[in-house]
């Protein structure tokens, strides 16, 4: 699953208006809003929102990779003149405006899109790229795992039988006492 932050620029409409542009959006492309934030299209769940009531941003979990599930993004991101940020990808929309004052998210800015199909593009680069540093994480962490449980397993080998104090003792007294 991957996570999809719509960031505010500095076109972004404040927090209510914000609110009502995505229902707006959702509404347009003819999508399901459950109580628990999960949006639905004819094929299914595609994604789960999660709307800050405070602030003029979201936070999607894409559920699935699709074609369908992208340009609903780009519908919201476009009616709320967001950012799309995946991970180290910072996506614009042609109604995405400038970053705000003050921002400090040192993302690489790809510029918007002339169409849909260039964002779903965009999108797919993007979450491509995150699987494979999820997957190149893990492969690290098992790695390490691996190394460690070797480097145990040589340091018991390496282990004598006896504890420390008993070949003391029997070094100094001999193996009488």
């Amino acid at each position: 699953m991957a996570q999809v932050l719509l960031h505010n620029s500095d076109l972004t409409p404040a927090p209510k208006a914000y609110r009502s542009a995505v229902e707006e959006a959702l509404a347009a492309a003819n999508a399901t809003l459950g109580a628990e934030g999960e949006i639905w299209l004819d094929q299914g769940k595609v994604f789960h929102l999660i709307l800050d009531p405070a602030d003029d941003i979201a936070l999607i979990e894409l559920v699935e990779t699709s074609d369908a599930a992208f340009d609903l993004v780009f519908d919201l991101a476009e009616a709320t003149a967001s950012f799309v940020i995946v991970d180290d990808f910072k996506l614009a929309t042609p109604k995405t405006g400038a970053e705000p004052g003050g921002w400090s998210l040192g993302f690489g800015y790809v510029p918007g899109p002339s169409n849909r199909e260039d964002f779903r593009t965009l999108m797919a680069e993007a979450i491509e790229a995150v699987r494979e540093k999820i997957q190149a994480e893990e492969t690290r962490q098992a790695a390490i795992v691996e190394a460690l449980a070797k480097a145990r397993a040589q340091r018991d080998a390496a282990k004598p039988a006896q504890p420390m104090f008993k070949r003391l003792t029997d070094a100094l007294f001999g193996k009488s006492i």
